[in-house]
């Protein structure tokens, strides 16, 4: 799935790997979770049906 998340006032974006069972749940749990040492999981959005190239 694909996570944003913002750092010194600047965004960045991430692909993470979540099982397919616990999307849903982490959708719902990783928001304003920190991440990458001083950054904070602004959104994240499920990634299954988008064409990995």
């Amino acid at each position: 799935m694909r996570i944003n998340y913002r750092k010194d006032n600047k965004y960045f974006g991430a692909d993470i790997y979540v099982p397919t069972d616990k999307v849903t749940e982490a959708i719902q749990v990783l928001p304003n979770k920190p991440w990458d040492g001083t950054g904070v999981i602004t959104s994240c959005r499920d990634r299954v049906r988008v064409d990995y190239r």
